[in-house]
């Protein structure tokens, strides 16, 4: 489900927002916390850390 909103939402935009990228990572980071060694550990974080690195990419571009 986060991946087809987020597909939705960079389609549309052209790029994820830096604020989207942090609220995944901390959402990402309670999951972890609850479920260690779970998906959200695995799967999730590099995404999120991926997602957040990309944004400050895109934002350093456009200054």
């Amino acid at each position: 489900m986060y991946g087809q909103l987020l597909d939705n939402y960079e389609k549309k935009n052209a790029y994820i927002d830096k604020n989207i990228s942090i609220v995944f990572i901390l959402v990402s980071l309670i999951g972890a916390y609850m479920i260690p060694l779970s998906g959200m550990t695995f799967l999730l974080l590099p995404q999120g850390v991926y997602m957040y690195l990309r944004s400050l990419k895109v934002s350093k571009g456009k200054m």
